[in-house]
């Protein structure tokens, strides 16, 4: 019997089973948990905190808790109430007034030149959302034990479209779901802290928490300062605690593909061989973020790659240029690894490059600003050129003025003949004669 079958009063869930696999893990979860509207019990570490809107007058913030999807015990996000107990909710008129508003900023945002990335409250909100989410989605695939080639990539087919129904552009999806397997990296890494585990051994528990989890990024010495980061600030509680994503003015570019291995290389010639992606990144920067390793199991190999703008562009001018990218991506990568791509289903995904951070760190993250180097080298040789030129006129027209100057104290002779001259001279000399 396969290691991850699931025991139920009426039948035993097994890899061969005929059913949605992960449809009804999640409906025996349902089952096995206890859920009351008013008193829960919460999940321990997997229900999200969201960032509500302004309160509606006369209510105040409730706890109404239910199941989620993914089968947690969760409190309603915003959910209101009056005080009478009667749920509140938010007027329509203002939520259609800041839709227009929304709409009209982007219609006049220049698309040509995106000059940077804004995410509106209710997008912030979604991908708030979504990341805890994500989280949840990465638990319970994990909770799924082996699966079969067929199992596995529908039930990550299934995956995705999840997180595409919760509101996320279809190109972000998988790095959401790095993302969130990261997340549920750095929950297990709290729970056991918590347990009492030694230093070493937490480290453990991150480590092959990422190691294991096909969807998670490179674990090296960012990812663990970061995780580690994160973890002291859930231990902590409070603000601290409630994790959010935080955008590094980079742009991630993602290609998977089932079957034939995708490399590094691969990803970046996607990036150098494209005129608008090249113009406006920055080659030199590439930082890798996942390194190339095929599944056992669906034989799908992914790598990601971080680009940073060049000095003087925008995360928002690679964004653009990036989403171009997805359509391409087959033809790019059948050049380079093979006719056989055309049906082994590749496909590239990228977005802003997230990190998770505490819920209290409100730093924000800047464009490269522009290189002004040359055209500062080029005003000062200008600058000096000119004041040679000045001192060169200077001296020129001193030396003009000084002999003008002498030929008026020494004033010319007038030319005699030698003849004339010679009488002049006898005659004015006695003794010559």
């Amino acid at each position: 019997m396969s290691s991850w079958s699931v025991a139920s009063k009426k039948k035993i869930l097994t890899k061969k089973s005929k059913i949605d696999c992960k449809k009804e893990f999640i409906k025996r979860l349902k089952q096995t948990r206890q859920c009351d509207l008013k008193t829960g019990p919460p999940s321990s570490r997997s229900c999200p905190v969201a960032r509500c809107g302004p309160q509606p007058k006369g209510c105040k913030l409730a706890d109404l808790f239910e199941m989620t999807a993914s089968g947690h015990c969760c409190a309603r996000q915003c959910y209101y109430e009056d005080a009478k107990g009667k749920p509140c909710a938010q007027e329509k008129a203002e939520e259609e007034k800041e839709e227009e508003k929304q709409e009209k900023e982007k219609e006049e945002k220049d698309s040509t030149k995106p000059v940077e990335l804004k995410h509106t409250p209710e997008e912030t909100a979604i991908e708030h959302a979504a990341f805890g989410f994500a989280g949840e989605l990465s638990d319970t695939y994990e909770n799924m034990g082996d699966l079969t080639k067929k199992e596995k990539l529908d039930t990550r087919k299934s995956m995705k479209e999840d997180l595409e129904d919760s509101g996320i552009e279809k190109r972000k999806v998988p790095l959401f779901l790095s993302t969130g397997a990261k997340l549920n990296a750095i929950y297990k890494t709290v729970d056991a802290k918590k347990a009492g585990l030694d230093d070493k051994a937490v480290e453990e528990v991150t480590k092959n928490a990422m190691d294991k989890n096909e969807d998670c990024d490179d674990y090296n010495d960012k990812t663990k300062k970061e995780i580690k980061t994160a973890v002291e600030a859930v231990v902590e509680g409070g603000l601290k605690a409630d994790l959010k994503l935080k955008a590094t003015k980079t742009v991630t570019l993602k290609v998977c593909q089932e079957e034939k291995e995708v490399t590094l290389k691969a990803v970046k010639a996607m990036v150098t061989n494209d005129k608008e992606a090249k113009k406006v990144t920055d080659e030199a920067s590439v930082e890798i973020i996942k390194t190339p390793k095929q599944d056992p199991v669906s034989k799908e190999t992914c790598a990601a790659c971080s680009f940073t703008p060049k000095k003087g562009n925008t995360a928002a001018e690679v964004n653009a240029a990036f989403d171009t990218l997805e359509a391409k991506a087959r033809r790019a990568l059948r050049m380079m690894l093979g006719r056989t791509l055309a049906n082994s289903g590749a496909a590239a995904s990228s977005g802003e490059t997230n990190v998770i951070v505490p819920g209290d760190d409100n730093s924000v993250a800047k464009n490269p600003a522009a290189d002004y180097t040359m055209l500062i080298i080029g005003l000062v040789i200008g600058c000096l050129c000119a004041i040679a030129l000045v001192v060169v006129l200077v001296l020129v027209v001193k030396k003009k003025n000084k002999q003008q100057n002498g030929s008026a104290k020494d004033p010319t002779v007038a030319y005699k003949p030698h003849a004339q001259q010679q009488t002049i001279e006898m005659n004015s000399n006695p003794m010559k004669r």
